[in-house]
This record gives C-alpha cells, sequence and structure tokens, in this order.
C-alpha cells in the first residue's frame, strides 16, 4: 500500500492504463492529523502510475517541452515525447 500525505485542496493523480480488465483502485484514510493533513492509503495495480498532482503537472509540462524540441527538429507527428534524460525525475517516472 502506497501511503501518501495530503493538505487541504491538495490532489493526487492516478494514470489506469487501458487493460481488457475492470481497473480496482482501493483508497483509504489511514489518518488525519492536526485536523489540516490526511494520510490516504492507495491500493492498485502495480502498472497503474501515481502522483502527487504537483508533480504529474512538472512531468507533463516537461513532456510539452520534449514534444516542442521534436517538433522544431522536425521530428515526424507519430513521434513520441518522453521526458529528457536530464530532469530531475527517477526512470520510472520518465516512462510516464
Amino acid at each position: 500500500m502506497l501511503v501518501l500525505e495530503r493538505e487541504i485542496d491538495e490532489e493526487l493523480v492516478m494514470v489506469v492504463p487501458p487493460s481488457s480488465t475492470a481497473t480496482i483502485i482501493r483508497q483509504k484514510i489511514v489518518s488525519i492529523r492536526g485536523g489540516l493533513k490526511v494520510r490516504i492509503g492507495t491500493t492498485a495495480p502495480s502498472e497503474t502510475v501515481i502522483h502527487r498532482r504537483e508533480i504529474y503537472d512538472e512531468i507533463e509540462e516537461q513532456k510539452a517541452v520534449a514534444a516542442t524540441r521534436l517538433a522544431g527538429k522536425g521530428a515526424g507527428k507519430d513521434a513520441t515525447a518522453t521526458v529528457p534524460a536530464d530532469s530531475k525525475f527517477t526512470a520510472d517516472q520518465r516512462r510516464g
């Protein structure tokens, strides 16, 4: 189980790859701290990507920058953009 802590108005983003079977994601409130933070436990299939919203937004921004670079270099429209290797994200996050 992955346990993340969030404050009021902060979000989690779950990206579930398409599949032929139903995807079950379970979330459980693990604890509430000081009335301001909630700890959420998430159980999901291993291929499910879960990010804090601010990290997801940064990954998407870096993908857009990479796509712009590819487009500027004359890459075909079928080219796949990935997060640049020099980014601060781990290899698993770059696959995103």
